[in-house]
């Protein structure tokens, strides 16, 4: 740590990500002071890659929360500010002066950051065509955006929730800390392996969905994250029934009624799948015509 400059601890989590460490740290190269990784049962090479970065690995038995080892992470960081990234990530090098600049701020505490999230799906709701702005983007034909806090004051205690797609930014609008967004985004590209039924890591993300669920039943986002978690591991028709308790509980998106279609499809409901992906246009497209269909008996489709 060195200069007048305010120091950056990063802290990641991770499990088996050898390959992708390697990419996202090298990209990170001049972002941070100091790297903590919280190791959750890695049986690769990736606690010698990190190690090979200068990190201090922490290891963490896993408890089906990703909180929980975010947390750990916090406890163990001295910098002056505090980075999140995941070894699936990266920030693009000509971005990292930028980033150093944001913890220059005498009125900020805390930076949401965009994230990338590469597609070739056109039809995602929030797809944003590439701007060919960046070579990380090179190959995919746009992205959606989702934008968290990334970077923030390490004097506050600020802790994540959630067990899954865990955030700090309650945290920081219960403490009224003040926040802004970073001009740059970082980049985040899908598995290029497809997944596959009854895998490692589907069974792992239906489980940790199981759990928040059960935490939080009156959550429409939870109900319908283990709903997408039943369909991976190949229960279709279990998927259905949660994605329309899900969709009950609050007025769906276009993009939930266009998977709740497909999903109606492929469980052999043709003709209501039809009405749903209609209605899913309808909702996207409001100038069109509308469907009448009342889909309140939906529910019991799959009894």
């Amino acid at each position: 740590m060195t200069g007048a400059r305010p120091s950056i601890s990063l802290c990641m989590i991770m499990c088996d990500e050898e390959k992708a460490l390697a990419r996202c740290l090298k990209n990170a190269a001049g972002a941070f002071d100091e790297l903590i990784v919280v190791d959750t049962g890695s049986r690769d090479q990736s606690i010698a890659v990190a190690e090979a970065h200068g990190a201090i690995v922490v290891h963490h038995d896993w408890q089906d929360d990703f909180s929980a080892a975010r947390n750990v992470g916090l406890e163990f960081s001295t910098g002056d500010w505090i980075l999140i990234l995941d070894p699936d990530e990266v920030l693009s090098p000509r971005d990292v002066a930028k980033l150093r600049d944001l913890t220059a701020a005498n009125d900020a505490d805390a930076f949401q950051i965009p994230t990338r999230n590469y597609t070739n799906n056109s039809y995602l709701v929030g797809f944003v065509p590439n701007p060919r702005d960046y070579p990380e983007g090179e190959g995919y034909r746009g992205f959606v955006e989702s934008t968290k806090v990334r970077l923030f004051r390490n004097r506050f205690g600020l802790r994540f929730v959630g067990v899954i797609h865990e955030l700090v930014d309650l945290d920081v609008d219960a403490k009224r800390l003040r926040g802004f967004k970073a001009s740059f985004p970082i980049h985040h590209w899908p598995d290029t392996e497809p997944a596959k039924v009854g895998s490692k890591k589907s069974f792992f993300y239906l489980r940790v969905a199981e759990k928040k669920a059960q935490l939080e039943p009156a959550n429409p986002k939870a109900v319908w994250e283990l709903a997408i978690a039943q369909y991976v591991n190949g229960s279709r028709n279990m998927a259905l029934q949660t994605m329309i308790y899900a969709i009950s509980m609050v007025e769906p998106d276009a993009e939930k009624l266009f998977t709740i279609g497909s999903v109606l499809q492929g469980c052999g409901y043709k003709e209501t799948a039809r009405l749903m992906i209609e209605k899913a246009v309808c909702k996207q497209y409001p100038a069109l015509t509308h469907a009448d269909e009342d889909f309140k008996r939906f529910p019991d489709l799959c009894r």
